[in-house]
């Protein structure tokens, strides 16, 4: 019941982006990549762009950037957290370049991040071995399995 009476309100759409606007994540944002219907609640707002002017992905890397970021900060109010209504939201202002330019920034980001995420999925899994190493060795060591040497 409250799915459908949400829904009449507001119903995201693949390439919607979801800006959070109040709270301790105010300004973090995200990308809806799923056809399978949802709806959201107040302390989100959609940013539904015109295909034909901004590439939806070009404004959520654009509200990933610093530059964005602290368009936000500045503009937001506090309360007990910060806060960012629509009308400023509405009122922020950001460079959009030609759409074949969004398209090769787009493709470029897209292609780095993706190298930076590799990497850092490597990186983990030598961590999580290390730890395993380790704590293989402390077991070892205090069962007695492995001699350690001593001035004695």
């Amino acid at each position: 019941d409250l799915h459908i009476q949400y829904s009449k309100k507001c119903k995201p759409q693949r390439d919607d982006v979801l800006l959070v606007k109040s709270g301790s994540t105010t300004g973090k944002s995200t990308i809806v990549e799923t056809d399978i219907e949802f709806n959201i609640w107040s302390p989100l707002c959609i940013i539904r762009s015109d295909n034909n002017k901004i590439i939806p992905r070009f404004t959520f890397l654009t509200f990933q950037s610093g530059y964005f970021r602290l368009l936000i900060e500045n503009n937001w109010s506090y309360g007990t957290q910060p806060n960012i209504g629509m009308g400023v939201i509405e009122n922020i202002r950001i460079i959009v370049p030609p759409t074949y330019e969004q398209l090769q920034i787009v493709e470029f980001l897209d292609e780095q991040t993706s190298i930076i995420d590799t990497t850092i999925s490597k990186e983990e899994r030598r961590i999580e071995l290390l730890k395993e190493y380790r704590q293989s060795l402390i077991s070892e060591v205090v069962t007695g399995k492995i001699k350690v040497a001593t001035d004695e």
